[in-house]
Formats: structure tokens, sequence, C-alpha cells
């Protein structure tokens, strides 16, 4: 082929690199994520942490919007870098306590009802940090065995400790 008739937009196009599928969160550069990337992540680190699928708070228009707003979409530049929005989903995903009214949590919730931890994450992330890395996740929490309760419960009869002091046994 005769590559002195190329035009100028032909041979960006020819030299721009190509990206993963936008759902492949994990080969893509952050940088390169978009909503559809973001949503991907969502659904499965919310399968990894609670075993359940990943519901939105409202709706997917809703959530998609709100992230498009935080992190831009389509060359409109976002409010904030996406590093520090995957950190905050990451942090607030891994400090969420499951009950069985609520054995999962969204995007939607936690951005509508945690903006402190967003303060917290956006404050560690400032400095250099992640403040994630440091959080253990329910899951990793130390599980009381049957044992180890009934032991408790035996030296509570036995001893008449205040619920204070018994909780420092665990």
């Amino acid at each position: 082929e005769d590559f002195r008739n190329i035009t100028k937009e032909e041979g960006d196009i020819m030299s721009r690199k190509k990206l993963p599928h936008a759902k492949d969160w994990r080969n893509r550069n952050i940088e390169d994520w978009n909503v559809t990337t973001f949503h991907a992540y969502l659904i499965d680190l919310h399968e990894e942490l609670f075993g359940i699928d990943y519901v939105p708070f409202a709706n997917w228009q809703a959530e998609q919007g709100t992230l498009a707003r935080l992190i831009g979409k389509q060359g409109k530049p976002g409010k904030y870098d996406k590093e520090l929005i995957r950190q905050f989903i990451e942090y607030t995903f891994k400090t969420y306590r499951p009950n069985p009214q609520y054995p999962g949590t969204s995007f939607g919730f936690v951005w509508k009802y945690r903006q402190q931890d967003f303060q917290r994450v956006q404050f560690s992330y400032n400095q250099g940090r992640n403040l994630a890395d440091t959080v253990r996740t329910h899951n990793e929490a130390p599980q009381i065995t049957k044992h180890r309760a009934e032991q408790v419960m035996e030296e509570v009869r036995n001893n008449s400790e205040t619920d204070e002091e018994v909780l420092t046994w665990f």
C-alpha cells in the first residue's frame, strides 16, 4: 500500500494502541478506565467480597451518571482522578459489614452515605498511600469458634467480668 496518500487522521488512527475490552479492568491502565470498566470492577469486587450479585443503588443509569460526573467521559474531564475513585470503592467495599437485610452494598450507596470515608481516602491518596491496603475485609476478620465462645461464656459465669473485659478476649 502507498503510505504517502494516508491522511493525518488515518495515520492517527493507525498509530493508536489497541486497548483491552472496556470490561477488562485487570488489563487496562487505570487512566484508560471508563464507566463500563468501573462497573465491571464493581461487579467483580462485590462477587469476590460478598459472594453475591451486584445490584446498583437506584438503577444502572443513575450509577453510570454519577460515575461519569466523577471520572469524566468522552473527552470531558471528571472531578476526581480515576485511581482515587477506585481506592474509595475498594476501601468502602472492604469495610462494609454485610448483614441479613443488606448482604451487599453498591457504589451509589457508598457515594451518598460514606462521604466522610471519601475524605479519609482522599487524604490518604493525596499523601501517596492507599487506605484500602490497611483494611481487613469481613472475610479476613478473625472468626470466633463455637468452642471459644463456650469458653468465654463459662469464664463470664465463673468470674462475672464486665462486658468490656469480655470483649478484650476476642
